[in-house]
Protein backbone atom coordinates (compact mmCIF):
# COMPACT_ATOMS: atom_id res chain seq x y z
CA UNK A 1 0.00 0.00 0.00
CA UNK A 2 3.03 2.52 1.05
CA UNK A 3 4.38 1.65 -2.77
CA UNK A 4 1.69 2.16 -4.57
CA UNK A 5 1.26 5.84 -2.67
CA UNK A 6 4.57 6.83 -3.39
CA UNK A 7 4.82 5.26 -7.10
CA UNK A 8 0.97 7.45 -7.20
CA UNK A 9 2.76 10.63 -5.86
CA UNK A 10 6.08 10.30 -7.64
CA UNK A 11 4.13 10.20 -11.03
CA UNK A 12 1.65 13.19 -9.90
CA UNK A 13 4.98 15.69 -9.11
CA UNK A 14 6.43 14.30 -12.36
CA UNK A 15 3.98 14.54 -14.37
CA UNK A 16 3.05 18.61 -12.86
CA UNK A 17 6.67 18.88 -13.84
CA UNK A 18 6.45 18.23 -17.17
CA UNK A 19 3.37 19.74 -17.66
CA UNK A 20 4.63 23.07 -16.25
CA UNK A 21 7.85 23.10 -17.91
CA UNK A 22 5.58 22.84 -21.49
CA UNK A 23 3.38 25.55 -20.50
CA UNK A 24 6.05 27.88 -19.39
CA UNK A 25 8.27 27.08 -22.74
CA UNK A 26 5.46 28.77 -24.79
CA UNK A 27 4.30 31.12 -22.46
CA UNK A 28 8.44 32.48 -22.98
CA UNK A 29 7.86 32.20 -26.29
CA UNK A 30 4.92 34.06 -26.42
CA UNK A 31 6.35 36.93 -24.24
CA UNK A 32 9.40 36.67 -26.48
CA UNK A 33 7.18 38.14 -29.23
CA UNK A 34 5.26 40.40 -27.17
CA UNK A 35 7.64 42.27 -25.26
CA UNK A 36 11.07 41.64 -27.49
CA UNK A 37 14.44 40.53 -26.88
CA UNK A 38 15.33 43.73 -25.02
CA UNK A 39 12.36 42.89 -22.35
CA UNK A 40 12.89 39.15 -22.20
CA UNK A 41 16.58 40.40 -20.63
CA UNK A 42 15.29 43.11 -18.35
CA UNK A 43 12.78 40.71 -17.63
CA UNK A 44 15.48 37.77 -16.53
CA UNK A 45 17.85 40.18 -14.98
CA UNK A 46 15.11 41.15 -12.60
CA UNK A 47 13.69 37.31 -11.88
CA UNK A 48 17.16 36.85 -11.37
CA UNK A 49 17.16 38.70 -8.02
CA UNK A 50 14.02 37.92 -7.55
CA UNK A 51 15.04 34.12 -7.11
CA UNK A 52 18.08 34.99 -4.96
CA UNK A 53 15.61 37.21 -2.54
CA UNK A 54 13.11 34.15 -2.24
CA UNK A 55 15.98 31.60 -1.82
CA UNK A 56 16.43 34.17 1.50
CA UNK A 57 12.67 34.44 2.25
CA UNK A 58 11.63 30.60 1.91
CA UNK A 59 15.10 29.57 3.80
CA UNK A 60 15.41 25.84 3.26
CA UNK A 61 11.96 25.53 5.14
CA UNK A 62 10.05 23.18 3.31
CA UNK A 63 12.47 20.24 3.56
CA UNK A 64 12.88 20.90 7.12
CA UNK A 65 8.89 21.26 7.50
CA UNK A 66 8.38 17.85 5.81
CA UNK A 67 11.13 15.68 7.82
CA UNK A 68 9.89 17.15 11.44
CA UNK A 69 6.20 16.51 10.04
CA UNK A 70 6.77 13.02 8.67
CA UNK A 71 8.76 12.60 12.20
CA UNK A 72 5.29 13.62 14.09
CA UNK A 73 2.97 11.75 12.20
CA UNK A 74 4.82 8.00 12.52
CA UNK A 75 5.22 9.14 16.59
CA UNK A 76 3.48 12.21 17.36
CA UNK A 77 0.45 14.01 17.71
CA UNK A 78 -1.65 15.79 15.71
CA UNK A 79 -1.16 18.80 17.79
CA UNK A 80 2.23 18.36 17.50
CA UNK A 81 2.03 18.63 13.54
CA UNK A 82 -0.26 21.70 13.98
CA UNK A 83 2.58 23.36 16.11
CA UNK A 84 5.02 22.62 13.57
CA UNK A 85 3.38 24.00 10.75
CA UNK A 86 2.04 27.41 12.38
CA UNK A 87 5.95 27.92 13.99
CA UNK A 88 7.36 27.10 10.28
CA UNK A 89 4.49 29.64 8.69
CA UNK A 90 4.83 32.60 11.45
CA UNK A 91 9.07 32.27 10.74
CA UNK A 92 8.93 32.40 7.15
CA UNK A 93 6.01 35.11 6.85
CA UNK A 94 8.74 37.48 8.98
CA UNK A 95 11.52 36.50 6.98
CA UNK A 96 9.90 37.01 4.20
CA UNK A 97 7.94 40.79 4.83
CA UNK A 98 11.61 40.95 5.95
CA UNK A 99 12.87 40.34 2.67
CA UNK A 100 9.61 41.77 1.20
CA UNK A 101 10.85 45.16 2.95
CA UNK A 102 14.77 44.87 2.16
CA UNK A 103 14.20 44.67 -1.31
CA UNK A 104 11.10 47.43 -1.98
CA UNK A 105 13.50 49.83 -0.39
CA UNK A 106 16.49 49.36 -2.13
CA UNK A 107 15.01 48.73 -5.51
CA UNK A 108 16.54 52.26 -6.35
CA UNK A 109 19.88 50.56 -5.58
CA UNK A 110 19.27 47.33 -6.72
CA UNK A 111 18.47 48.62 -10.12
CA UNK A 112 20.89 51.53 -10.79
CA UNK A 113 24.28 50.26 -9.53
CA UNK A 114 23.70 46.12 -9.60
CA UNK A 115 21.72 45.65 -12.83
CA UNK A 116 22.60 48.99 -14.35
CA UNK A 117 19.36 49.31 -15.80
CA UNK A 118 16.29 51.82 -13.76
CA UNK A 119 13.61 50.54 -15.52
CA UNK A 120 13.98 47.77 -13.69
CA UNK A 121 12.84 49.32 -10.40
CA UNK A 122 9.37 49.38 -10.73
CA UNK A 123 9.36 45.46 -11.64
CA UNK A 124 11.40 44.73 -8.56
CA UNK A 125 9.01 46.79 -6.24
CA UNK A 126 5.78 44.76 -7.73
CA UNK A 127 7.50 41.31 -7.65
CA UNK A 128 8.92 41.53 -3.68
CA UNK A 129 5.60 42.08 -2.56
CA UNK A 130 5.28 38.18 -3.42
CA UNK A 131 8.10 36.91 -0.99
CA UNK A 132 5.95 36.01 2.25
CA UNK A 133 3.54 34.34 0.09
CA UNK A 134 6.41 32.25 -1.60
CA UNK A 135 7.42 31.64 1.94
CA UNK A 136 4.16 30.18 3.09
CA UNK A 137 3.51 28.28 0.15
CA UNK A 138 6.93 26.65 0.87
CA UNK A 139 5.66 25.59 4.41
CA UNK A 140 2.25 24.35 3.17
CA UNK A 141 3.97 21.93 0.48
CA UNK A 142 6.47 20.70 3.26
CA UNK A 143 3.37 19.29 4.31
CA UNK A 144 1.13 17.85 1.74
CA UNK A 145 4.59 16.51 0.97
CA UNK A 146 5.08 15.22 4.44
CA UNK A 147 1.25 13.56 4.54
CA UNK A 148 1.81 12.44 1.06
CA UNK A 149 -1.11 13.79 -0.26
CA UNK A 150 0.84 15.97 -2.73
CA UNK A 151 -2.43 16.37 -5.24
CA UNK A 152 -2.97 19.58 -3.94
CA UNK A 153 0.39 21.07 -4.00
CA UNK A 154 -0.26 19.79 -7.77
CA UNK A 155 -3.10 21.79 -7.68
CA UNK A 156 -2.01 24.54 -7.03
CA UNK A 157 0.97 24.82 -8.74
CA UNK A 158 -0.85 24.29 -12.47
CA UNK A 159 -3.25 26.90 -10.74
CA UNK A 160 -0.60 29.46 -10.13
CA UNK A 161 0.71 28.91 -13.68
CA UNK A 162 -2.74 29.70 -15.24
CA UNK A 163 -3.33 32.71 -13.10
CA UNK A 164 0.01 33.74 -14.37
CA UNK A 165 -0.74 33.62 -17.81
CA UNK A 166 -4.10 34.98 -17.33
CA UNK A 167 -3.14 38.27 -15.94
CA UNK A 168 0.18 38.58 -18.18
CA UNK A 169 -1.99 38.27 -21.13
CA UNK A 170 -4.73 40.31 -19.73
CA UNK A 171 -2.01 43.38 -18.65
CA UNK A 172 0.79 43.14 -21.91
CA UNK A 173 -1.56 44.05 -24.66
CA UNK A 174 -2.39 47.55 -22.46
CA UNK A 175 0.96 48.25 -21.09
CA UNK A 176 3.05 47.12 -24.48
CA UNK A 177 2.94 50.58 -26.14
CA UNK A 178 4.16 52.43 -23.19
CA UNK A 179 7.84 50.71 -22.97
CA UNK A 180 9.76 48.35 -21.63
CA UNK A 181 9.59 49.66 -17.81
CA UNK A 182 5.83 48.94 -17.97
CA UNK A 183 5.25 46.39 -20.21
CA UNK A 184 8.48 44.50 -17.41
CA UNK A 185 6.25 45.80 -14.71
CA UNK A 186 3.05 44.05 -15.73
CA UNK A 187 4.07 40.58 -16.59
CA UNK A 188 5.93 40.62 -13.08
CA UNK A 189 2.47 41.58 -12.01
CA UNK A 190 1.42 38.83 -13.06
CA UNK A 191 3.59 36.68 -11.11
CA UNK A 192 3.14 38.38 -7.80
CA UNK A 193 -0.89 37.96 -8.45
CA UNK A 194 -0.24 34.47 -9.19
CA UNK A 195 1.92 33.57 -6.43
CA UNK A 196 -0.09 35.24 -3.56
CA UNK A 197 -3.62 33.30 -4.66
CA UNK A 198 -1.27 30.06 -5.18
CA UNK A 199 -0.59 30.55 -1.17
CA UNK A 200 -5.02 30.69 -1.23
CA UNK A 201 -4.93 27.86 -2.95
CA UNK A 202 -2.84 25.99 -0.88
CA UNK A 203 -4.09 27.47 2.22
CA UNK A 204 -7.85 26.03 1.69
CA UNK A 205 -6.30 22.63 1.22
CA UNK A 206 -4.69 22.24 4.19
CA UNK A 207 -7.99 23.54 6.16
CA UNK A 208 -9.47 20.48 4.31
CA UNK A 209 -6.79 18.33 4.70
CA UNK A 210 -5.67 19.05 8.21
CA UNK A 211 -9.28 16.98 9.57
CA UNK A 212 -7.55 13.58 7.96
CA UNK A 213 -4.84 14.18 10.24
CA UNK A 214 -5.14 11.12 13.02
CA UNK A 215 -5.70 12.02 16.66
CA UNK A 216 -3.00 10.35 19.20
CA UNK A 217 -4.39 11.86 22.55
CA UNK A 218 -1.59 9.26 24.30
CA UNK A 219 0.74 11.43 22.40
CA UNK A 220 1.79 14.54 24.36
CA UNK A 221 2.52 17.80 22.03
CA UNK A 222 6.23 18.53 21.28
CA UNK A 223 7.42 21.35 23.09
CA UNK A 224 7.10 24.95 21.88
CA UNK A 225 10.44 26.26 22.39
CA UNK A 226 12.02 22.60 20.82
CA UNK A 227 10.37 23.20 17.40
CA UNK A 228 11.89 26.58 16.47
CA UNK A 229 15.55 24.66 16.99
CA UNK A 230 14.84 21.77 15.22
CA UNK A 231 13.54 23.75 12.53
CA UNK A 232 16.21 25.58 11.60
CA UNK A 233 19.26 22.73 12.27
CA UNK A 234 17.88 21.19 9.29
CA UNK A 235 16.97 24.34 6.91
CA UNK A 236 20.00 26.56 7.82
CA UNK A 237 22.66 24.09 5.81
CA UNK A 238 20.36 23.58 3.52
CA UNK A 239 19.99 27.40 2.55
CA UNK A 240 23.64 28.22 3.43
CA UNK A 241 24.53 26.27 -0.57
CA UNK A 242 21.29 27.29 -1.84
CA UNK A 243 22.06 30.79 -1.02
CA UNK A 244 25.91 30.48 -3.08
CA UNK A 245 24.59 28.84 -5.45
CA UNK A 246 21.70 31.25 -6.07
CA UNK A 247 23.91 34.28 -5.61
CA UNK A 248 26.58 32.57 -8.29
CA UNK A 249 23.40 32.44 -11.15
CA UNK A 250 22.32 35.70 -10.61
CA UNK A 251 25.69 37.34 -10.65
CA UNK A 252 26.02 35.49 -13.89
CA UNK A 253 22.34 36.42 -15.31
Amino acid sequence: MRNAKFIKNAMILTGTALLLRTIGMFFRVYMSGKIGAEGMGLYQMVFSVYVLAATFATSGISTAVTRLIADELATGSKKSVLKILRRAVSVTALIGAASTALVFCCADLIGLYWLKDARAIPALRILSLSLPFMGISSCLRGYFVACRRVACSSNAQIFEQFVRIAVVVALIGQFAGKGITYTCAAVLLGDTVAESLSCGFLFLGYLRDKRRLPERSDRPASPAYGVLRRLMRIAVPISAGRYLTTFLRTVEN
